[in-house]
């Protein structure tokens, strides 16, 4: 196996020998640092591992020296995995090839890690600190990988629509709002509960992800895929909550906020509003 991984390992130093432009990523998770490369010669595109370091430190000046590091490792050849018997030749370092590989990285990609980023413009030469980093005197772009190049939305665009806004704001977002007051109101929880045992049936679903009552209304305002469990709650037991609603509008002894929040909510409730309310919760699933 060592054998065939030497063989390899020099069909990759032949590629990158040859290789005009090489772009070099690194990711850390759990005290390992992965350092990989992707380079080209005109048409030729090559990739692979460069090295898989141990303990690689946390702060950015050690995190920079891990591409030295790596493209040192990459270019010794022979040299044997502590669990195997020693040979007579030695370990050989190319540094002709080192020095070539080190001179032509062009592109340096880490995730969103502060000293993974910093680590990359460490290496640049117009940076002045240096720290232990040597300088990768044609390195132009210091950039994120695929992961965390993008940022997500934190929230969705429903509220430029007028009609989605309100019906969101009535279930979810008001101050009340029908989670809210299912949730928080102890009254309106027992008589919702009542009514979700009175109409339900044997054998039914709980409903989409587990939803089932009132213990499941609970969501994260900034993220938007929290809101699915609460509005599948409404529509999957839309009957229970009507008859709820009408009970509260209609007991003298619930807080008048509920009251009028319930009245509101029957006022509004149509087949439109129904469908978009389905389709609310539909969406909020997908990222």
């Amino acid at each position: 196996m060592w054998c065939l991984f030497q063989a390899v390992r020099e069909q990759e130093r032949g590629q990158l020998q040859k290789a005009n432009t090489i772009a070099v990523a690194m990711d850390e998770r759990q005290e390992r640092m992965l350092v990989t490369y992707a380079a080209c010669s005109g048409t030729d595109i090559s990739a692979g591992i460069l090295a898989l370091l141990r303990h690689p430190g946390r702060n950015a000046d050690m995190v920079a020296t891990c591409v030295q590091k790596a493209v040192r490792h990459f270019c010794t050849s022979g040299k044997q995995h502590p669990t195997m018997n020693r040979v007579r030749a030695r370990p050989k370092v190319m540094r002709h090839m080192e020095q070539h590989i080190l001179d032509h990285v062009e592109m340096f990609s880490a995730d969103g890690a502060a000293n993974e980023q910093l680590a990359g413009r460490l290496h640049h030469p117009h940076v002045e600190r240096s720290g232990q980093a040597q300088k990768l005197k044609r390195l132009k772009m210091i950039i994120r990988d695929k992961a965390h190049s993008a940022r997500r939305l934190t929230s969705r665009t429903f509220c430029v629509d007028e009609v989605l806004n309100n019906i969101l704001k009535m279930v979810l977002f008001n101050k009340p709002s029908i989670a809210k007051m299912l949730k928080h109101s102890r009254p309106c929880q027992e008589i919702f509960d009542g009514e979700l045992k009175r109409q339900g049936t044997p054998g039914r679903p709980s409903g989409p992800g587990g939803a089932a009552g009132p213990t499941d209304l609970g969501f994260a305002k900034q993220r938007f895929d929290n809101t699915a469990r609460p509005l599948s709650v409404v529509v999957w037991n839309l009957d229970a909550l009507h008859s709820t609603c009408e009970m509260i509008s209609r007991d003298a002894s619930i807080d008048m906020q509920y009251r009028r929040l319930c009245q509101q909510f029957l006022g509004g409730l149509s087949e439109e509003t129904i469908l978009l309310l389905g389709m609310l919760g539909m969406q909020a699933t997908r990222r």
